[in-house]
């Protein structure tokens, strides 16, 4: 039998038994169906709970071992990172932005008053503030002409200003 003899009487076969091919075809189209919305809605479910840990894309961090900080007195060397090492991670595929960070405890002073304390954070840039989902609720976020240009700026939190601006009950920042 040809090839064509045989494509011939499955046709016929299909035209002879309508109603049992449309149902074959209906199983089998709700069958891949399915699979696929399966599929969709396990990726799917598996994008938003990946970024409800990191944000919208992968985060990496890089930090000192605790070797560093040993053989330093509890301090980073100002070398660990150079601004050539922060280019590189800048210019590396599928980084969309670098973001540096130091940490460190002191007091606040601001005319005769002061927080004791504080938390204080130095960053690179926005996206720093951005990725942790912060927002600004008086005055203005830092700019990028702030960061390239060595502008001195800060940014605190309510608490802080409080302490800091608040007189006879009114809080104004000066």
């Amino acid at each position: 039998m040809s090839v064509w003899e045989n494509i011939k009487m499955a046709f016929d076969a299909i035209l002879a038994h309508k109603m049992r091919s449309i149902l074959t075809m209906l199983g089998i189209i709700i069958g891949v169906s399915s699979v696929i919305v399966i599929v969709a809605i396990g990726q799917g479910g598996e994008v938003k709970l990946t970024e409800s840990f990191t944000g919208s894309g992968p985060v990496v961090s890089i930090s000192p071992s605790s070797q560093v900080f040993t053989e330093n007195n509890g301090e980073i060397p100002p070398d660990f990172f150079t601004p050539k090492d922060i280019r590189a991670l800048e210019d590396m595929p599928d980084v969309e932005a670098v973001m540096t960070a130091s940490h460190e405890t002191a007091d606040l002073f601001y005319r005769d008053r002061s927080v004791e304390g504080a938390s204080i954070t130095g960053i690179n840039n926005n996206e720093t503030l951005k990725s942790e989902g912060r927002r600004v609720k008086e005055g203005h976020s830092l700019q990028s002409s702030d960061f390239h240009g060595g502008s001195a700026g800060a940014l605190i939190n309510e608490k802080a200003a409080k302490k800091l601006f608040e007189k006879n009950g009114v809080f104004k920042p000066a």
